[in-house]
């Protein structure tokens, strides 16, 4: 699923590059948590990263998150509750506020 063509120009706009080598985007929390949002019927977030940006790079913190689907989970089921944890973990993330810290989101839409 690519993320980007689901959201609206003005949310995709600001998704900043992911770590170096990859092709991956990440997100400030405010962002993340707008995405999480509006992808909140059509997808499930099977985890994320977390990076932090510092001297003009931007690396992975290694800290991380992720969402099982449960036998017999229906995937809308399986949506609410990986956007609900996934929305948990990024806002008790802690953030000076700085844009040192972003969000990579792993997201699915079952197909």
């Amino acid at each position: 699923m690519s993320l980007l063509q689901d959201l609206p120009p003005e949310l995709a706009a600001r998704a900043a590059p992911g770590a170096e080598g990859s092709s991956e985007v990440a997100w400030s929390k405010p962002d993340a948590l707008a995405v999480l949002a509006h992808l909140a019927d059509s997808a499930a977030t099977l985890g994320g990263d977390v990076l932090s940006r510092s001297g003009g790079r931007t690396a992975h913190t290694y800290d991380n998150w992720y969402c099982q689907r449960i036998d017999g989970e229906s995937w809308p089921s399986y949506a609410q509750r990986s956007r609900a944890a996934a929305e948990e973990y990024v806002r008790r993330y802690p953030d000076p506020e700085d844009g040192s810290i972003l969000f990579v989101l792993t997201v699915s839409n079952g197909a």
